[in-house]
């Protein structure tokens, strides 16, 4: 249309390819977003198992903080996702979305390809829109309706925020890769909506659990939750809150506890 038929505008078939360009444009746009559609279906299948690795990867950093402050007590006052411990673990590279050691990768060349296809067609904000929308759509389909914190090694709670992990994981990824196509407030509306839904799920199951090492063990999930986010700059208050409920039920059942073997003693 641009270039091409602009030689041959004289011509009577180059009427009849100006006529044809709109039903190939639809062809191309339709064509490119059933690609963008199963890259999105396969990015949201693999969000648990990339926040399983972002779980790990700050493991790993917390082990290596504990080594350093064990070489160096002027360090203890220094906490992950510090400065200092930024600083400190530079040498030590790990790209989570593209690392071959844990089998990770996440080709962002799909959403490139739609996105360079639809500013072409002059659909750019068209194509956000809908990307927005599906996006808000797999973030339902992220969360669980219930959640059962009684499961061995609290499988059920490791799932949902490895799943919230490595779907927010992606959003951030997307704003840094790209330009003007995903807002902060977006991005930070989706966490916002799933750290609710998450909080809501953890508080209606915790009067469940009676026994303080389970809550022990849920306390360090969260935590390891909390400081693997606090590293990709998403806000986490309200899970610090969440944090000190579980704290305040764990210390209610060491009351209990203790008051009933002194009745006994």
């Amino acid at each position: 249309r641009n270039v091409h038929l602009r030689e041959v505008s004289r011509y009577k078939i180059a009427e009849m390819i100006e006529k044809s360009v709109p039903a190939t444009q639809k062809l191309i746009s339709e064509a490119v977003m059933t690609d963008l559609n199963t890259w999105l279906f396969r990015i949201r299948e693999a969000s648990q198992y990339l926040g399983e690795v972002a779980f790990y990867h700050t493991e790993m950093r917390r082990t290596r903080m504990k080594q350093r402050i064990d070489r160096d007590d002027n360090l203890v006052k220094f906490k992950l996702n510090s400065a200092i411990e930024l600083v400190a673990d530079e040498t030590d590279d790990f790209d989570i979305l593209n690392n071959e050691e844990t089998e990770t990768q996440v080709d962002f060349s799909p959403l490139f390809e739609a996105m360079h296809i639809h500013e072409t067609l002059g659909q750019t904000d068209h194509f956000k829109a809908e990307y927005s929308a599906t996006r808000r759509r797999q973030k339902e389909l992220t969360i669980p309706t219930s959640l059962d914190l009684l499961d061995d090694d609290e499988a059920n709670l490791s799932s949902l925020l490895e799943s919230i992990a490595g779907f927010a994981i992606v959003e951030k990824a997307t704003m840094r890769k790209t330009e003007n196509f995903r807002t902060a407030v977006d991005v930070d509306e989706l966490w916002d909506s799933m750290c609710q839904s998450a909080i809501a799920l953890i508080s209606n199951a915790l009067h469940a659990v009676d026994n303080d090492e389970k809550l022990l063990r849920i306390k360090g999930r969260i935590s390891l939750f909390i400081q693997t986010m606090d590293s990709w700059n998403y806000s986490t208050t309200s899970l610090n809150l969440l944090l000190m409920t579980v704290f305040e039920k764990y210390s209610q059942l060491l009351k209990d506890r203790f008051s009933e073997d002194f009745q006994e003693i």
